[in-house]
């Protein structure tokens, strides 16, 4: 089992196929399972690399209350990047795992070929305009749930911040596979990722210096607040789109596996194909105009 020490904890990671990197970060109280019906795909044409964030999955968990926070996330896959050798890549991040995907990708503009980012929850975010009742109850939810994992509450702690993210399918989440895993995260874990969510905020000047090409993929189905900050995003980050996957909420990897698969594969090629122009000449990481756009996703 290969691992790599990773800001002090032995962290598991896997390697596939050949080609150039993309390294697809799982979300939160999960592991990089969560990839493998994709991996035959995307291992066809890249070197598809998955690792376990710290304290979850395979990685080893922290004996301590380590610091949780994005910006230690990024500093894990800065490691972890350099550890491989890798020096450019494309990135996927998923919940979670886009807010330390989307850090990274800041810290290192150079080093990032096109991002994507799957329906990051920014509840930090400052947004522009006030938010909606709905929208704010969300962020509303994930605070009271923090309060109940400080007075030692965590299975309720659980359900409410489930609630604020799958309002409509929590109680079948908590039902299905999932729900072992999630009713077994240690509580400081579970404050740690909630905390990291809420403190977590991106100015708009630091978002438009990301010239990479990025892709924001929402559910259709999605609460309002998340939909909100695809959107938001999508409007200033200077080539970005969003894809929608219909029938889908904040589990759209899980629900909709062939749609979300056919979206990130359409968005790969589209990348592959504007590296080199009509010549075959190389084009700068920034060359291509300006873009924010929105689709469905592709059907699969």
């Amino acid at each position: 089992m290969p691992v790599v020490t990773l800001g002090g904890l032995p962290t598991y990671y896997e390697e596939h196929g050949s080609g150039e990197p993309f390294v697809l970060v799982h979300h939160d109280a999960s592991s990089s399972r969560v990839w493998a019906p994709f991996v035959p795909t995307f291992a066809a044409a890249h070197r598809v690399i998955l690792y376990d964030r710290r304290g979850q999955g395979r990685s080893a968990p922290p004996q301590h209350a380590l610091p949780y926070r994005v910006g230690d996330l990024a500093d894990d896959l800065d490691q972890l990047c350099r550890h491989l050798g890798i020096e450019r890549l494309t990135l996927l991040g998923y919940s979670g795992g886009a807010l330390a995907s989307l850090e990274f990708a800041l810290r290192q503009r150079r080093r990032i070929k096109a991002l994507i980012l799957v329906e990051p929850n920014v509840i930090g975010f400052r947004f522009p305009m006030p938010l909606a009742a709905e929208e704010e109850r969300s962020i509303t939810l994930v605070r009271q749930a923090v309060a109940e994992v400080q007075a030692g509450r965590p299975e309720t702690a659980l359900r409410t911040w489930l609630s604020s993210v799958y309002p409509k399918t929590y109680e079948q989440l908590l039902r299905g596979p999932a729900g072992k895993d999630l009713y077994a995260l240690p509580p400081p874990l579970l404050l740690n990722i909630m905390e990291a969510a809420l403190e977590f905020s991106v100015p708009e000047a630091r978002l438009r210096e990301l010239r990479a090409p990025v892709l924001l993929i929402g559910g259709g189905e999605s609460q309002p607040l998340y939909q909100k900050m695809l959107r938001e995003l999508a409007a200033w980050l200077p080539r970005s789109r969003c894809a929608w996957v219909p029938g889908a909420d904040h589990g759209l990897v899980m629900q909709r596996p062939k749609l979300f698969r056919a979206a990130v594969q359409e968005f790969l090629e589209e990348v592959s194909d504007e590296v080199s122009d009509e010549r075959g000449k190389a084009l700068p990481a920034d060359a291509a105009p300006g873009r924010a756009a929105e689709r469905s996703a592709p059907a699969g």
